[in-house]
């Protein structure tokens, strides 16, 4: 189906949350846990053995202990995860979710569970070199939305950019992140975590690599 080849990093939003409800992390020394609430570029859909998702290269980036749920072909929004005893819950909004049919209320109902939340919304479809006008339409009424609920609770919303052409960071379905994308949405989700105390806050430079270096960057080569 049309809404269900449409691109993740191209067609997504990232939410960075602080568990409100959390216990007390774990005691000095231990590594921290991070949620990772997804679909399919969340599970690393597609890539290459030896080739990690986002989530395992923020663990060796930053160190801490990744608690991955995920599905592929599932939405996120209103999806019940215990975020307890994590030092925080990053959740990657796709497509699928602007398929759904939530309301301002109850997206504000959602997010009020957490503290402390950063929006990080990537480009709309069609940045990517598919174009499907109906899923558009629908991801720009939910963007509006998480924006109107961001502006009420007093959460910043930032914009994931692509360095470079949308098609050096997908797969060859144009759907899914490859090796480079996943490393470029690690890169721009680090100084977020970095804020929350889980990690540096600058982006670590490793994960800084050109489209022609990718196809040599092996999983885990951060050290």
């Amino acid at each position: 189906m049309r809404r269900q080849a449409v691109g993740t990093i191209i067609a997504a939003a990232v939410l960075i949350v602080l568990a409100s409800n959390a216990r007390p992390l774990q005691a000095e020394g231990d590594a921290k846990r991070v949620l990772f609430v997804g679909a399919s570029e969340t599970l690393g859909f597609g890539l290459r053995p030896g080739e990690d998702a986002y989530p395992q290269i923020l663990e060796h980036t930053c160190g801490f202990k990744p608690i991955v749920n995920a599905a592929v072909n599932r939405p996120v929004l209103g999806r019940n995860v215990s975020a307890v005893n994590v030092a925080a819950t990053v959740i990657f909004i796709s497509q699928f979710d602007a398929s759904s049919d939530v309301t301002i209320s109850s997206i504000r109902y959602w997010l009020k569970r957490y503290e402390r939340v950063v929006i990080v919304e990537a480009p709309l479809t069609g940045e990517g070199g598919l174009s499907f006008s109906d899923l558009l339409f629908a991801q720009r009424a939910l963007y509006q939305k998480m924006r109107t609920v961001a502006d009420s609770l007093r959460i910043p919303v930032v914009l994931l950019r692509l360095p470079y052409s949308p098609s050096e960071y997908l797969q060859a379905d144009k759907i899914h992140p490859n090796a480079l994308g996943q490393r470029e949405i690690a890169r721009q989700l680090q100084p977020y975590l970095g804020e929350l105390g889980i990690c540096r806050t600058s982006p670590d430079p490793r994960l800084s690599v050109a489209p022609a270096e990718s196809k040599t960057t092996a999983r885990g080569d951060l050290s």
